[in-house]
């Protein structure tokens, strides 16, 4: 008789861990970017911001970020006011790496300034 109560602890203990697996995750994936200037930022769905200037270098690795990623950005363009990039976003599109070969693409400003708060769902996902 203690058995399948053993079993039956065994199976809730295994589907809290994978749960917790997808879950954590599922949280290290990115939310959305910004780009102000060259300052690239990645939001996570666990509320981490990962930051990296991009002056030097329009592709690399994002470093001191939880979840390693690459990016990739291609400026469109700047914006027309000299000094405004501290307010207005650069239009790019930013393509993000993860180690597991998931994609995300994103076009900046966020749905070209509609939103205003600067995260979308990524454009793509391969």
């Amino acid at each position: 008789m203690k058995r399948p109560i053993v079993l039956g602890a065994s199976a809730i203990l295994l589907a809290v861990g994978l749960a917790g697996c997808v879950s954590s995750s599922w949280n290290a994936n990115p939310q959305g970017v910004t780009l102000h200037g060259r300052e690239l930022a990645v939001m996570l769905y666990d509320g981490t911001v990962c930051r990296t200037n991009i002056a030097g270098a329009t592709s690399g690795r994002l470093e001191n970020c939880p979840t390693p990623l690459r990016y990739d950005v291609t400026i469109e363009s700047d914006p027309l006011v000299p000094g405004a990039s501290a307010v207005l976003e650069t239009r790019s599109t930013v393509v993000l790496y993860g180690e597991n070969g998931r994609q995300w693409t994103y076009l900046t400003p966020s749905i070209r300034g509609a939103t205003g708060d600067n995260i979308d769902p990524p454009m793509a996902f391969n």
